[in-house]
């Protein structure tokens, strides 16, 4: 999962409460389709793949973001077996405005308190 926090632009340390009317990968359906105010979202990626689009409607308007990653593979144990994770997180592509976007960890393991920040 990456984890995205919705702050405020002109104030970045604070939190922003938005109402998203969807956030979708396309061709794979919704998986945020909520009026609810909120100011993180968590969306999911796709192992099978090195990248990822989103796109966001929110406020009678459409961004789209494109995520780039690294897919690792590391073996625990040999009782274990192996464990896939994503690395590397990059913006690819993104309709937001340049500064809109930050990436704060590259990482995306369960412990990362938050991967990407989006000012509004």
């Amino acid at each position: 999962m990456v984890k995205i926090n919705i702050l405020d632009l002109a104030t970045p340390t604070q939190a922003k409460d938005m109402v998203f009317d969807s956030v979708f990968i396309p061709d794979q359906g919704y998986f945020y389709n909520n009026k609810d105010t909120v100011s993180q979202i968590f969306v999911a990626i796709d192992p099978r793949t090195t990248e990822t689009e989103y796109v966001f409607q929110y406020q009678e308007r459409s961004d789209t973001l494109v995520l780039s990653y690294s897919n690792q593979t590391i073996v625990l144990s040999p009782d274990c077996g192996s464990y896939l994770y994503q690395t590397d997180l990059a913006i690819k592509h993104s309709t937001f405005s340049s500064n809109q976007v930050v990436i704060k960890e590259q990482s995306l393991q369960t412990g990362v308190a938050v991967n990407i920040e989006i000012l509004f």
